[in-house]
């Protein structure tokens, strides 16, 4: 049986539906190893390894998703395969944070003398 790897990005209404949980589920079911994640925009990313036909079968699950989520689009980018142990819900790495305000002074030319008037 031949063995595939996909990235697959997911569009659509996921929150509050237990998507991810539910993936991990299915995937284990049908032995694909990888990986999901929920981005802060709310679209899922995941990785899927297994057989062609397994991994064929998590896709088309996903584009239906559980009753309560609204799956837009599912998109899927080969790749060469990784080793995975096991499908893990991943945690998206925390946004950047802003930049700091300067504080009053701080934005002065350090070659002034701000004595000079």
């Amino acid at each position: 049986m031949r063995q595939i790897q996909v990235h697959t990005e997911l569009r659509g209404a996921f929150a509050g539906t237990s998507f991810r949980s539910m993936v991990r589920r299915q995937a284990e079911k049908l032995h694909v190893t990888g990986w999901v994640l929920q981005h802060p925009s709310g679209d899922l990313e995941a990785v899927f390894n297994g057989s062609e036909r397994a991994v064929h079968v998590l896709l088309g699950w996903c584009e239906r998703g559980p009753m309560a989520a609204a799956v837009d689009s599912v998109t899927t980018t080969p790749q060469p395969r990784e080793a995975f142990f096991g499908f893990s819900v991943r945690t998206p790495p925390p946004a950047p944070e802003a930049p700091e305000e300067p504080e009053d002074g701080d934005d002065l030319d350090p070659d002034s003398d701000p004595l000079d008037g």
